[in-house]
């Protein structure tokens, strides 16, 4: 039997909510732990409407969590749909973007005009509660599932040789991104509401000569 990989993008939206199947034993994914169970409805360029982490037993999968107004997400998608012909036979990508009701329309017209514009053969999902359950504090935020459904990485990017690594049975090289709790836990985290370095925002604020 092959391996195959899928790489999930996930998408915001108030209207189009993942549902929680019951019994998950974990709220949000963590290294080296099952990912927690989720179903995702209303998806578009794809073989089905909807989907659950468990259609995908077997296969190798990855999260791509992004929002309309990261240039960083958005570029992507060319590199991803490259990988995605390449691996064909392993690897299926599906992106799925963050966004209020209100925004749904650009959101998904954010894509459009990117599959249209670059030939993208890439599925796409819009999706609410999965986004806060996942607890992301950045986009894009990429989390690696194997094929046990067990959570290898958490990551900004997807290269290829890191994918080619991963599916051959190793683990991503790559930066590992904290959680949200890590991110609020950490004492020199950045408040873009208040001076940068000023009383330890973002920093010691004797770490610097000259400030302006």
């Amino acid at each position: 039997m092959k391996s195959s990989l899928i790489i999930l993008s996930v998408c915001y939206v108030l209207t189009s909510m993942a549902q929680i199947p019951e019994g998950s034993k974990s709220k949000f994914p963590e290294i080296g732990k099952h990912c927690p169970d989720f179903i995702l409805n209303n998806i578009d360029h794809f073989s089905r409407k909807s989907a659950s982490l468990r259609d995908f037993q077997g296969k190798w999968l990855i999260l791509d969590l992004w929002i309309k107004n990261c240039f960083g997400c958005i570029a992507s998608f060319p590199g991803t749909d490259s990988l995605q012909k390449r691996f064909k036979d392993k690897v299926q990508f599906m992106l799925v973007g963050i966004t209020s009701l209100k925004n749904l329309r650009t959101t998904r017209a954010v894509y459009e005009r990117s599959r249209s514009l670059y030939h993208l053969d890439l599925p796409v999902t819009y999706d609410s509660t999965l986004a806060a359950r996942f607890r992301a504090p950045s986009y894009p935020h990429i989390i690696w599932i194997d094929d046990n459904g067990i959570v290898r990485a958490i990551t900004g990017s997807v290269h290829e040789k890191s994918l080619e690594k991963f599916l051959a049975g190793g683990n991503p090289d790559t930066g590992t991104k904290p959680n949200d709790d890590e991110v609020m836990n950490n004492p020199n985290r950045f408040d873009p509401r208040k001076p940068f370095l000023i009383h330890g925002n973002g920093g010691n604020d004797t770490d610097f000569y000259i400030r302006s």
